[in-house]
């Protein structure tokens, strides 16, 4: 008792106005944090699609080493957004048409444009591309672009424009 009156209340704990306060300000951090990170989702799932298509590239490359035949990858821009790996029955070996799509790494993802001619980078037996210093490029949803450089050796080089 205190001053003659029971004690309803004890001093600790959190008062009703603390706790609205605290969800108050855990709201407005959240609706801020949220629309960044999906950003980050989608930024993130660019360069996935990008690294796809350069292992792709290097992976034709080191088969057209070892299995001593040509190889073709057909890219088909939006709104097919594939690549289309393909290689004639040589050597003893079997024809390959193998068809990747971009669609596991979003369906927000494409293939907005391509320099080979008719989309299509050839390598020859040893490797080394039919044409010098050509580019695919990759659009999101975000307008972020990821523009693959490709070189006569068949090295792939990327440079992304992140929004």
């Amino acid at each position: 008792m205190k001053n003659g009156r029971r004690v309803i209340f004890s001093n600790g704990g959190f008062t009703l106005v603390e706790l609205i306060l605290v969800l108050f300000f855990f709201a407005m951090a959240t609706a801020i944090a949220v629309p960044s990170f999906r950003g980050y989702i989608d930024n993130t799932r660019l360069k996935g699609a990008a690294r796809q298509i350069m292992s792709d590239i290097y992976d034709v490359q080191m088969r057209t080493k070892a299995e001593n035949r040509p190889y073709t990858i057909t890219y088909g821009p939006d709104p097919a957004n594939t690549c289309r790996i393909q290689a004639t029955a040589a050597n003893g070996l079997a024809a390959v048409d193998e068809t990747k799509s971009l669609a596991e790494h979003g369906s927000d993802i494409r293939i907005t444009a391509t320099t080979f001619t008719s989309n299509q980078a050839n390598f020859q037996a040893r490797g080394i591309l039919s044409e010098d210093n050509r580019t695919i490029t990759l659009r999101n949803s975000r307008n972020s672009t990821a523009g693959i450089s490709v070189s006569l050796t068949g090295r792939a080089n990327v440079q992304f424009t992140l929004q």
